[in-house]
């Protein structure tokens, strides 16, 4: 087995960067699709592949997270 960059194995590295393109593409999708969760839990996927190959570090600060808008929980009305 041949080690190359970042430790992995030509497979590996391989498996990751198919991995790093489909949470790329995957992200886009779910953002385009408004689920802007999703978008960015698939982007912190595509970060984390990016970082195991070696193309960047792996995150020190975490990218900003999307507001999500909820809505107040509203307590049932108290009996006498």
């Amino acid at each position: 087995m041949e080690r190359g960059t970042g430790g992995l194995t030509t497979g590996q590295r391989e498996r990751v960067e198919y991995i790093e393109r489909m949470s790329q593409e995957l992200s886009r999708m779910a953002d385009g699709a408004g689920l802007k969760v999703l978008a960015y839990l698939l982007e912190m996927a595509r970060e984390e592949a990016a970082a195991a190959i070696g193309d960047r570090p792996a995150l020190q600060v975490v990218p900003k997270a999307p507001t999500v808008k909820v809505r107040p929980r509203i307590p049932p009305p108290m009996e006498d």
